[in-house]
């Protein structure tokens, strides 16, 4: 059995473990297990023959094959889901805390709920009659009954249904234990034996009339079967909703257990083996509907809802032959390969090499096929747009239309390479991408040896820039040195846009749309690395920044930058070895990210480094720990001591220079054999930054805020100390995450656009282009208005790639990725990630996890190759839930390991959790670096993780491609971060398909909803992303950043003076007229309405009066002065005397809590003095 087929396997009985565990009932291994043969007809009680039988544990009926709960549980405790009590029941309150819970301490058979506990079940009085929408109380939400929604098409005469109700009851017997003397022992205990429950019956339906109702009797227990329809009228099609509904109505309540009916399933098939019709969406239903709502139902069109659950899920094959309720549904989904084949089963790939050495007719010849098959797959699909729904052909239309828009470009881009400069730079940009690749290799690790330190280099390793053909020999595989298609297709649309007289091009905002993991991070740091090239092939002079790369969250901007530094690093290989082409001075790369990641000030880069060599601590906030070209590692070792009895240490990698004159710290390769062993050109300090211009800027969209805190920020975009323009502006910049951009953040992200786009126009040129804009993200909804408010870029300048064309399987450049049947030898969509929704009325939230998470760690410890899920990624909402959920694991799991093995007959030893790490923002950048290495550690090497409690750091920026195994507890606030969030285990499907488990909190009506609809939203999971919302010129964030912005127009585009003080502000009030204009047309463009143009203005005048007033002479508050000032940080504390004049200004983007500050007033002094003179 190959590793894939294995690990499948290993998924399916973790799947089949989780449901014997929480629904039941155990499965009989009549060769392990111990039977013991019982006639319960006629037998009320079982006695023990002698104390040694008495230590037995006997777990199923020899005569039956029923299972037999012996451990003193009672089902209700043994069990969690797929539970009807009798109607009118409830069930006292097991929350977390209750003493009696199955989760307490329990090491041998005690009785997990006593009998007064089950006469206080039983004797409780009815439940409310009504229930607040939002939340509910376990005890009040008890189920007796479930049901689920069906549809059928209007016929004169219905199709007869056959209705298979199936469970099991627990019937109660008493165990005793008889001594020698044949003396009753006071000895006793309770088994549960469990007796199936199996009804069929058939009814024939009538569109006459709309209510059926049967019920049967099993024993003492009676269950409803009800049968309702409801015609409906749609714009498409008539028929009747048919709810089928069971109800447990039993009544004898002393014996609630008794009438309980467990594993509980309703199975609904058509008598004459037809298939049942897809449930009407609510686009069917509804006459008007967005041009997205169809362009979702075009993609989806094949996939169809069968039914919706109501207090349970509901399954369904892929014929829909039958329809079935379930407590724990799954679903899994297909995989999309950006690997795509056209004609004889051929893999569209394009050659780095090949690119980078072939002639101008070779290299146009190549990228030709992309283009001509790209066109072919057009015309067909052309083609199907007649068998759509009549209603779906004009989306279908402008799909196509988009799909030629696209290849129009693309062969655009085919021809640009006649320019000389665009074939240089592109041909020299592959082989920068080749060799980042090479160089993503893991660490070599620094090898100490007396003192001394030296390395041992893999193949892999590149020192010099090799040879062409070199490369080709040496490093080309199957996984590197390769295109996919749609990088290259990318690629060449954006080449167009190169030239700084291409302002049409420029103008479109390219949207780079693929599934995580898909590669969109190559693609486009292709474009950043051809328009580098460019720019300095057009004039190697012109050395400032050229690319702004800007993203969210901290983990996913150092992690990316750690890729960008090896493009970079590449970059400039390239450079050295062609300074006529490309210039002196190095092509680099900076990180602008808060002081709580990088040093802000070169002093404090050197005493970082000082307190490295001087002391124990490796605290290293330098982000970069290794050479990103050579791959050896940067590190801190204890070297041959000049004085016997010292302990000195050597830091490799960072160097420092301070004397009198100058002081400086930069980075620089330990390999003495690497290009980069006298520097790397690597920025991490914001004073270097602001000083060399680094060629690449990575950055989180906080940073930009301190453009009205600090000056010296324009060297950035190329401006001098007078105001006026020295180099040319970023061209390029590029938004990663998109999804992340939305609410208050984005906000305040697009009303800063104003300025940044401003500091990124080059007023010089006749053309006055904007700079390119790229963005790209997993999950899309709402793209254009929002890369609209964002950006202030017309809608149909907007543009999705991969354009989607008629399904969700194909949009040539992603496919369903298609493998052989390992029995049938025929074609199949391969394995991917299955999810599994797990929710229960009768435990909290707390216990869920207890069961579910000792379920799967303690089974994985029996598979021979475990290493795909034993690590447990489990995700949390927020902290304060993490913080909750992470004593279980200290305390309520290692005493449910042993309950579980007993139930389960386990023998093999209880799994120890050794290792728990954590994953959350509280975590510094080295901690999170190392939980990141740490979860890359194979299960049988010492400190292998065994869970990770994370929080939404994960979203973005962590890619480990051992993680198979996730739970989810709760749903998130929205679909693009379940899917990014769940996309992080199962990244390498072809080898560990994923196994993502869901715990639905079912007091939190959203929870539920998406319990009940698993299948139909975990089958169309993209059709379900939600729209965000964006409103730069809100009131709220109008009042929040654009004093902000008018204070950082003034100190990025006055002079030298202006920046540091206001004194002169009036010789600039030019600059008021001209961000007065800027900022009020971008509104226009964005928000037409009369109100926000209002109070825009309004506040602007407000502002510039104030600035204009002459009554400051500083911009923000000096502590050595008692001068009045500007700008104070949003939200910290001033002195009232102060706020007349001074303004709140952002220092981050985000929301920021105000903080509180104790002050004594002067009217409490004098009280005081007067007091004491008065003594």
């Amino acid at each position: 059995m190959d590793i894939l087929q294995g690990n499948i396997g290993n998924r399916d009985i973790l799947v089949e473990a989780l449901k014997q565990e929480l629904i039941g009932p155990v499965k009989i291994d009549e060769e392990t297990m111990i039977g013991i043969n019982v006639d319960y007809e006629s037998i009320k009680d079982i006695y023990y023959s002698s104390a040694k039988d008495k230590q037995k544990k006997f777990y199923y009926n020899i005569q039956t094959k029923d299972e037999i709960i012996h451990n003193g549980n009672s089902p209700i405790t043994q069990y969690s889901a797929g539970i009807l009590l009798p109607y009118n029941q409830e069930l006292v309150d097991l929350d977390d805390s209750d003493s009696d819970s199955p989760l307490n301490a329990l090491k041998n058979d005690e009785v997990l709920v006593n009998e007064e506990d089950i006469e206080k079940i039983a004797n409780r009085s009815n439940r409310k009659d009504t229930i607040e929408d939002n939340s509910y109380s376990m005890s009040d939400e008890i189920p007796s009954s479930m049901a689920f929604t069906f549809y059928v098409s209007a016929k004169e005469q219905l199709s007869q249904l056959s209705f298979e109700i199936t469970g099991g009851i627990y019937k109660k017997v008493n165990v005793r234990l008889i001594d020698e003397e044949n003396k009753y022992n006071p000895y006793q205990t309770v088994w549960w034996n469990r007796e199936a429950v199996n009804v069929i019956t058939d009814l024939q339906l009538h569109s006459s009339k709309l209510m059926y109702s049967q019920q049967f009797k099993h024993d003492t227990l009676l269950l409803d079967l009800r049968v309702n329809l409801r015609q409906i009228e749609s714009i498409e099609k008539e028929g009747y909703f048919v709810t089928v509904s069971l109800t447990n109505l039993s009544n004898e309540r002393s014996q609630i257990y008794k009438n309980a009916l467990f594993q509980c399933c309703l199975k609904v098939t058509y008598k004459n083996n037809d298939c049942f019709d897809p449930y009407p969406t609510s686009l069917m239903l509804s006459s008007k509907s967005s041009e997205e709502d169809l362009s979702n139902s075009l993609l989806y069109h094949d996939v169809k809802t069968y039914a919706l659950g109501h207090g349970c899920s509901v399954n369904w094959d892929d014929k829909a032959s039958f329809l079935k309720t379930t407590f724990i549904p799954e679903h899994e989904i297909t995989n999309i390969t950006p690997d795509i084949k056209v004609e004889n089963d051929q893999e569209l790939k394009i050659s780095m090499l090949d690119m980078v050495d072939g002639s101008l007719q070779d290299v146009q010849q190549m990228l030709s096929k992309i283009t001509s098959s790209y066109e072919k797959w057009i015309g067909t699909q052309r083609c199907k747009i007649a068998n759509y729904p009549i209603n779906l052909h004009v989306i279908a239309e402008k799909h196509l239309e988009e799909c030629e828009f696209a290849l129009n470009r693309m062969k655009k881009g085919i021809l640009a390479l006649e320019d000389e400069s665009i074939l240089k730079a592109f041909q020299y940009a592959n082989l920068a991408m080749f060799i980042q690749q090479i160089s993503g290799g893991s660490i070599q690790q620094a090898i100490i040896e007396e003192g001394n330190l030296f390395y041992k280099l893999d193949d892999e390793t590149i020192l010099k820039l090799p040879a062409v053909e070199e490369l080709r020999n040496k490093y080309v595989n199957n996984r590197k040195g390769y295109w996919r298609a749609f990088q290259i297709s990318f690629l060449l649309m954006s080449l167009p846009s190169l030239p700084k007289e291409a302002t049409k091009e420029r103008e479109i905002a390219d949207l780079i749309w693929f599934p995580t993991g898909g590669g969109k991070t190559e693609a486009y740091l292709a474009v950043a690395a051809t328009t580098i090239l460019y720019r300095r092939l057009v004039n190697a002079d012109d050395c400032g920044t050229e690319v702004l790369m800007r993203y969210t969250l901290r983990l996913l901007t150092a992690d990316q930058f750690q890729r960008s530094a090896r493009l970079i690093c590449a970059l400039d290989l390239i450079r050295m070895n062609h300074t006529e082409l490309f210039g002196k001075k190095e092509i680099s790369i900076g990180l602008w990210v808060g002081k709580s990641n990088t040093p802000n000030k070169i002093k404090d880069a050197i005493e970082q480094l000082k307190n490295l060599k001087t002391t124990g601590y490796k605290k290293y906030e330098f982000l970069i720990n290794h050479c990103p070209l050579c791959r050896c590692e940067m590190t801190r070792y204890e070297k041959k001591a000049k004085v016997k009895g010292n302990k000195e240490y050597e830091v490799t990698g960072y160097r420092s220079i301070s004397n009198r004159r100058t002081s400086d710290f930069f980075i620089y390769c330990p390999n003495k054999d690497c290009s980069f062993h006298q520097k790397l050109p690597i920025y991490l300090v914001d004073e270097q930054i602001y000083e060399n211009s680094p060629t690449f800027i990575i950055g989180t969209v906080d940073k930009f805020a301190m453009l009205a805190w600090e000056p010296k920020a324009r060297s950035i975009f190329g401006i001098g100390k007078n105001g006026d323009r020295y180099l040319a502006p970023p061209s390029l910049i590029i938004q990663d995450e998109l999804h992340l951009i939305s609410g208050p953040l984005g906000s305040t992200v697009g009303i800063y656009e104003t300025i940044i786009e401003e500091l990124c126009t080059d007023y010089r040129t006749t053309d006055k282009g904007r700079p390119k804009i790229i963005c790209a993200t997993a999950t899309v909804r709402g793209y254009k208005k929002q890369i609209q408010a964002l950006f202030d870029r017309e809608t149909d300048k907007i543009k999705l790639f991969p354009s989607p064309g008629l399904s969700h399987k194909d949009s040539f450049f992603a496919q369903v990725h298609m493998e052989k049947d390992p029995i049938t030898k025929e074609l199949r969509p391969s394995r991917g990630r299955k999810y599994i929704g797990i929710a229960s009325h009768f435990i909290g939230i707390q216990q869920l996890q207890v069961k579910v998470y000792t379920t799967v760690l303690q089974i994985v410890k029996q598979f021979d190759n475990p290493d795909a899920y034993w690590t447990l990624l489990a995700f949390y909402n927020s902290i304060r839930e993490l913080g909750g959920s992470l004593t279980l694991f200290q305390t309520d799991m290692s005493n449910y390991f042993l309950q579980f093995r007993n139930k389960h007959y386990i023998k093999e030893q209880g799994r120890f959790i050794n290792t728990i790490k954590e994953l959350t923002s509280r975590l510094e950048n080295r901690q999170v670096t190392n939980a990141l290495n740490e979860l890359k550690t194979p299960f049988d090497q010492p400190k292998a993780i065994d869970v990770c409690l994370a929080s939404n750091i994960i979203e973005v920026g962590v890619d480990v491609e051992r993680l198979s195994l996730m739970s989810i507890v709760g749903q998130p606030k929205n679909t693009a971060q379940y899917i990014q969030v769940s996309g992080r285990v199962g990244r390498a499907w072809f080898e560990r398909p994923g196994l993502v488990m869901t715990l639905y909190k079912l007091s939190m009506s959203r929870d539920k909803s998406h319990f009940e609809h698993f299948k139909e939203y975990h089958q169309s999971l993209y059709q379900h992303v939600e729209a965000t919302s964006v409103t730069p010129f809100s009131e709220p964030s109008i009042d929040r950043a654009l004093a902000g912005i008018m204070i950082g127009w003034l100190r990025q585009l006055g002079d030298e003076a202006l920046g540091e003080s206001p004194i002169t502000i009036k010789q600039f009030t030019h600059l008021f007229d001209n961000m007065y204009s800027k900022i009020r047309n971008r509104l226009i463009n964005i928000d037409s309405s009369s109100s926000s143009l209002n109070y825009f203005e309004e506040k602007f005048e407000e502002i510039k009066n104030r600035l204009l007033s002459d009554s400051c002479t500083l911009w923000q508050q000096n502590y050595k002065s008692n001068d009045y000032f500007y700008m104070y940080s949003f939200g910290s504390y001033v002195p009232n005397s102060y706020k007349k004049n001074a303004l709140p200004i952002l220092t981050s983007l985000r929301n920021v809590d105000a903080s509180c500050m104790g002050t004594i007033s002067n009217i409490y002094n004098s009280q005081d003095l007067e007091v004491i003179n008065h003594d």
